[in-house]
Formats: structure tokens, sequence, C-alpha cells
């Protein structure tokens, strides 16, 4: 982190030692106590934060140790690539022909919008395709052993997982 050489406003260096101490956490610790602060002065009620020290209506110090250690998550994993493809992060990954797109293979298996062929219907295919590919000199990379180059190039698996993943 060090190796960033991140300035505050007044052109410190913010670094960290071995053990997580330095002016990057005492920089951080006061955006915690600037935005609690700024909550606090438009009305809103924190509650009892046990990682805030407020008295007399001002926030003096945020524990962040504790703080990591009482919020839960703030987003999902995975956090920015939204199954449904409502983050703006997944229209920074979109193209001109299409607005939004998934960016992570996880999110796109669990969005239900790539028709993956199921367990026993790919091993049938396979099963099929290493009966019909006997005697023709293609070495399908699925099915060699480590080590072993293939004779010929297998297009059928390429062609048939393509034609799978486009819906075909």
């Amino acid at each position: 982190m060090n190796d960033l050489a991140l300035k505050d406003d007044s052109g410190n260096l913010l670094n960290l030692s071995e053990d997580g101490e330095g002016l990057f956490k005492e920089y951080l610790q006061g955006k915690y106590v600037e935005a609690a602060q700024q909550a606090l002065d438009n009305g809103i009620d924190l509650g009892n934060q046990a990682w805030l020290t407020i008295s007399g209506g001002r926030v003096i110090y945020a524990d962040l140790g504790l703080y990591a250690r009482t919020v839960k998550r703030i987003k999902g994993t995975p956090a920015f690539d939204a199954f449904d493809l409502g983050t703006g992060e997944n229209q920074e990954f979109g193209s001109p022909v299409t607005d939004k797109r998934h960016f992570t293979w996880y999110s796109l298996q669990q969005s239900g919008a790539l028709p993956l062929p199921k367990q026993a219907e790919e091993k049938a295919e396979d099963e099929r395709f290493a009966l019909a590919s006997r005697g023709n000199g293609w070495s399908c990379a699925k099915r060699r052993s480590p080590g072993k180059k293939p004779r010929k190039p297998c297009p059928w698996h390429s062609i048939w997982r393509t034609a799978k993943l486009s819906g075909c």
C-alpha cells in the first residue's frame, strides 16, 4: 500500500507500518469521525455505536478495529457484478451493442441469463463425441492425458460449447 504514495490534502504521505498503524489509518479515522459528525449535525440518530465515541454532541473518536468487527457487509459477494445487472459497474463493462454486461463468470452463471447445459446432458454429449470421433485422428484436449499434445485440434468441443452458451 505504501508504494501507492498516497497523500492527504496537506501533502503528507499516507503510509502504514506492518502492524497497520500510521498516517493512512489516522486519515481514515478522521474521515469516519467527519462523516459521523456530519450525520449528527443533520439530525441523524447514530444510536449507541460501540465503535464511536461521542461526547457533548461531538464525535471525538472512531475505533476502526471495532468498526470492522461489528458492522455487517455493505455489499454482498460479488460486490459489484450484480446478478440483475443493476449496478453502475455492469454498465461500465457494457458495449455499444449491450448496455450492461457481467464481468465475472460467476455472476453470469448465477444470473440465469446463460443457458448452461445440465451436467447429465453435457456428459451424454461428451460420450457421443468420444464415440463419433474414434479413428478420425482428433484428440480432444478434454480427453487427452496430461503432457500429450493433440494430433489435431478438437473442433467439436469449441463449436458445441459456443452453440450451447449462445442459446442455439
